[in-house]
């Protein structure tokens, strides 16, 4: 059982500690995991993420933190 929930906000920290931005959480892939584009994950768990473009990501476990985020603090 995944820590984070399907639809959830997310900052994306890079293995730098480098805040690279706002994500929404879709799930967690095991290694050897194949996706729907035909990409074979050997390696590693991937979470998958949709970015701030609108884009489907998969970041790798050994380089990749996700942080919840609440909504309401993202509000000026």
């Amino acid at each position: 059982m995944s820590k984070y929930e399907r639809g959830r906000l997310v900052r994306m920290i890079d293995d730098w500690g480098r805040d690279t931005g706002l994500g929404i959480y879709m799930d967690l892939h095991p290694p050897g995991y194949k996706s729907s584009g035909g990409k074979h994950f050997d390696s590693f768990w991937h979470f998958s993420v949709i970015n701030e473009k609108g884009e489907l990501i998969f970041l790798h476990t050994s380089s990749w933190t996700l942080i919840p985020v609440d909504p309401e603090s993202c509000n000026p």
